[in-house]
């Protein structure tokens, strides 16, 4: 998948991977960068970017850039929201919405965001429900199912902290519950590997299994067979993911 960076500050970019290398160009906050490469230099992790055709590097410190982060949805649904403020684009999300309905003011239309979980056999709903004038501010809705996948582009907001942003890098933009379940995708090959290893370990202890006599002998010990193969699969997926963080270590420091 694509890897995305996000400015959260004015930012430069360098013609070359060290501090005192010509700057390029500057970047302005919010701006959304396709990355086409990393690399560590002397413990600077240094972001290779195109921008107007010209290649350059930004160095990446936590207080001005975010990585964007490629996830899957775990929980069965998600309603997010998005908001344009019409006039007066200083102020806040609180300042356009309310938590509790007030004609005399204006805000008088309802929103109801929320995520459902399934847990065993029941259906838990979270919900929330804020209300706005529409008079200053535009609010829609979306809703995303399990396994959508989305790119969370920042998940420490000032001032709304109970939620995440996220984006699909096609149109799509706005904020879920930050307690919504999800899962990190990682490079598509490490699932594959995983996946087939298990396989091939699962076959290989039932065939060993089944030679020694054990199997057709004593069915019941079918289940700690079972057992042991589940266990070696985690081990696998285990180790298929520390074999990914290192080939990752090593990209970005040759």
């Amino acid at each position: 998948m694509k890897k995305y960076i996000r400015t959260l500050k004015k930012t430069f970019l360098h013609k070359e991977r060290r501090d005192e290398a010509a700057i390029l160009t500057s970047i302005p906050e919010n701006e959304y960068l396709l990355v086409h490469s990393e690399k560590l230099r002397n413990k600077i992790l240094w972001i290779e970017i195109i921008v107007d055709n010209n290649i350059g590097y930004i160095k990446y410190d936590i207080e001005n850039v975010f990585i964007c982060k490629y996830a899957r949805l775990d929980d069965k649904q998600v309603t997010g929201f998005n908001y344009k403020i019409k006039q007066g684009g200083d102020r806040s999300f609180f300042d356009v919405c309310r938590l509790k309905r007030a004609e005399n003011d204006g805000f008088t239309e309802p929103i109801e965001i929320g995520r459902k979980i399934n847990d065993g056999d029941r259906e838990i709903e979270q919900k929330l429900t804020f209300w706005y004038n529409k008079d200053l501010v535009e609010i829609s809705t979306f809703t995303f199912s399990k396994r959508d996948e989305f790119y969370i582009i920042r998940n420490n907001l000032a001032g709304l902290d109970k939620f995440i942003e996220i984006s699909d890098f096609d149109g799509l933009e706005g904020f879920i519950f930050k307690d919504t379940s999800y899962t990190y995708v990682k490079d598509k090959w490490l699932p594959i590997v995983s996946v087939t290893l298990s396989i091939i370990f699962f076959v290989a202890i039932f065939l060993f299994f089944l030679s020694m006599g054990v199997i057709v002998i004593a069915p019941v010990l079918l289940i700690p067979c079972v057992f042991l193969a589940i266990v070696i699969m985690l081990m696998v997926k285990g180790i298929v993911n520390i074999i990914g963080h290192l080939f990752y270590q090593i990209k970005i420091r040759v």
